[in-house]
């Protein structure tokens, strides 16, 4: 019975150290082969390493802009719905006077859309606490105000001026 064990155990000896060679690869093949496959690897850790460095400083930057946007996104009071009107050719629109001396005029403008209407764009409504300071409306070099009187739309029975 031991003498049985002892043939088994050298014929599985023999199967294990010929296979390789019987298979064409040697021992020094398959080192070979085996050191391709590290620095492989190892190139693949040293673009994946410095990707992930990269990836960091992007997120160390990201994480020192978040106060800035987290100010600006706590001023944020409504989404506002807005839609553009008039002709910039004058033919419809608002009327306009920038007190200037030169007299009212139709003109296009941006507005709030009425009940029903799809709005063209949406805009940040801001919170009134938000806003600067400084801020204040703009006016012309002489001081006046302009302002904007009133909206004609061109319609069948709606009467427009200047058309």
């Amino acid at each position: 019975m031991r003498t049985r064990l002892s043939i088994l155990g050298t014929v599985a000896a023999l199967v294990v150290t010929l296979a390789p060679a019987a298979e064409g690869a040697t021992l020094q093949q398959r080192v070979k082969k085996l050191e391709r496959k590290v620095r492989t690897l190892q190139a693949l850790t040293t673009n994946l390493s410095s990707r992930l460095f990269a990836a960091e400083r992007v997120n160390a930057n990201l994480l020192a802009r978040m106060p800035a946007v987290e100010g600006v996104t706590s001023c944020i009071a409504a989404a506002v719905p807005l839609t553009s009107y008039g002709d910039p050719g004058g033919t419809f629109g608002y009327v306009y006077d920038p007190n200037d001396g030169t007299g009212e005029f139709l003109t296009s403008g941006v507005d709030f859309p009425y009940p029903g209407e799809v709005p063209q764009a949406w805009v940040a409504g801001l919170k009134t606490s938000c806003a600067p300071a400084t801020a204040r409306p703009a006016r012309p070099a002489n001081g006046t105000a302009p302002s904007f009187k009133a909206f004609v739309r061109p319609a069948p029975m709606m009467r427009a001026r200047g058309m």
